[in-house]
C-alpha cells in the first residue's frame, strides 16, 4: 500500500519527466527553425564556391568550377532578359489595345440592359403587341402593376398584374422599379470595370501617378452616376406625363439608348475637358500642403523640445504663464 509520501514521490518523478519532454520538443523545434546567415566578401564566395564544387566533383579543376558559375550566370542573365522581352512586349500590346478595350467595357452594360429589352419585348409581343400598355393600380395600400395582352400567350409575364417590386417585374426591367434596377446594376459594373481598368494602366505604364489613378476612377464614376442621375430624372418625368398608364418597354428603351448614349458622351466630354488630370492636380496641390504642414509641425516640434531642454523653467513658464526670474 503506497503512503501519501509515495504518493507525491512519484507526482513529482512524473511532472519532472513531462517537463523534460516538453522542453526536448521545444528545443528540437527551434533547431528546426535555426538559420546561419552568412556575410563574405566576393573573393571569399569564390574561395568558399571552389572548396565546395571540388568537394561534390572530386578530380575537378579550378577551371571547371569557374566555367560552372559563369554558366550559371549566364543562364539567370538570359531569364532576366527573356522576362523583360516579355513584358515589354506586354506593355506594348496594352498600349495598343487599351483604348478599345476602355471603350468595349463601357458597350458592357448596355448589351447587358438590350439582352433584357429583347426578352421583354418578345413575351409582350407574344402577348399581343410590342408596345403593351401597362398600368400602375393601388389596391389597398399596394401598387400593381397591371399588364394588358394576352397573359396566356406569354412565357415569363403570365399573369396580368403583379406588385410593383415583384423580383420577376424588376428583373425584366418593367416599370421604373424595373428600369432602377438596371441602371443601379450598370453603374456598379462601370465603377468596378473602371477600377480594374486603371488598376492595369497604373501597372504597365510608368508615368501614370497615382494622382492620375484616382483622377481617371473619379471621372468614371461621377460620369456613370451623372448619366444614372439624368435618366432617372427623364423616366420620372415620363411617368408624370403619360399618368397611370405607359408603354411597358418605355423605360428600358430609354435605359438601354439614353443612358448608354449619355454615360459614353459624358465619359469622352470629362476627358476632353482634362477633368482626371485637374483632379490629379488637386491631388498633388493637397498632398504638397499636408508634406509642407507635417514639415512645419515637425519643425516647431524640435524646435519646442531644444528649448524645453536647454532652458526647462522658461518653458513652463511660457507654458503656463508662470511668473519666471532669470539671474
Amino acid at each position: 500500500m503506497q503512503t501519501l509520501f509515495d504518493i507525491h514521490l512519484d507526482n513529482q518523478i512524473k511532472y519532472k519527466a513531462q517537463k523534460q519532454i516538453a522542453q526536448q520538443q521545444l528545443e528540437n523545434a527551434l533547431k528546426l527553425k535555426q538559420h546561419t546567415l552568412l556575410i563574405m566578401t566576393t573573393e571569399e564566395y569564390l574561395d568558399f564556391y571552389l572548396v565546395n564544387y571540388k568537394r561534390i566533383n572530386p578530380g575537378s579543376s579550378n577551371l571547371d568550377a569557374f566555367n560552372h558559375m559563369n554558366s550559371i550566370v549566364q543562364n539567370s542573365t538570359e531569364i532576366s532578359s527573356s522576362i523583360q522581352k516579355n513584358w515589354q512586349k506586354l506593355k506594348e500590346r496594352w498600349d495598343q489595345h487599351s483604348e478599345s478595350i476602355q471603350f468595349v467595357g463601357s458597350l458592357i452594360p448596355i448589351f447587358s440592359d438590350s439582352a433584357t429589352l429583347t426578352v421583354l419585348a418578345k413575351d409582350l409581343h407574344r402577348g399581343g403587341s410590342l408596345f403593351t400598355k401597362v398600368k400602375v393600380n393601388f389596391v389597398g395600400a399596394k401598387p400593381y402593376i397591371i399588364i394588358q395582352g394576352y397573359a396566356g400567350l406569354r412565357h415569363h409575364l403570365i399573369g396580368t398584374r403583379y406588385l410593383l417590386n415583384n423580383p420577376k417585374v424588376v428583373s425584366m426591367g418593367l416599370g421604373y422599379a424595373g428600369a432602377s434596377k438596371a441602371l443601379r446594376a450598370g453603374g456598379i459594373f462601370s465603377v468596378i470595370f473602371s477600377v480594374g481598368f486603371h488598376s492595369i494602366n497604373l501597372v504597365f505604364d510608368d508615368t501614370v501617378t497615382w494622382h492620375f489613378f484616382v483622377g481617371s476612377i473619379a471621372t468614371d464614376v461621377i460620369a456613370a452616376f451623372t448619366a444614372i442621375g439624368l435618366v432617372k430624372a427623364g423616366i420620372s418625368f415620363l411617368t408624370f406625363v403619360s399618368g397611370a398608364t405607359m408603354v411597358a418597354v418605355g423605360p428600358m428603351i430609354i435605359v438601354v439608348f439614353a443612358g448608354g448614349l449619355l454615360g459614353i458622351g459624358l465619359s469622352m466630354l470629362f476627358n476632353h475637358l482634362e477633368l482626371p488630370q485637374k483632379i490629379a492636380g488637386y491631388l498633388k496641390e493637397g498632398e504638397t500642403r499636408l508634406n509642407q504642414e507635417l514639415n512645419h509641425i515637425q519643425y516647431n516640434s524640435k524646435r519646442l523640445l531644444s528649448t524645453a531642454i536647454e532652458d526647462p523653467y522658461g518653458f513652463i513658464s511660457r507654458l503656463t504663464n508662470a511668473p519666471y526670474f532669470k539671474f
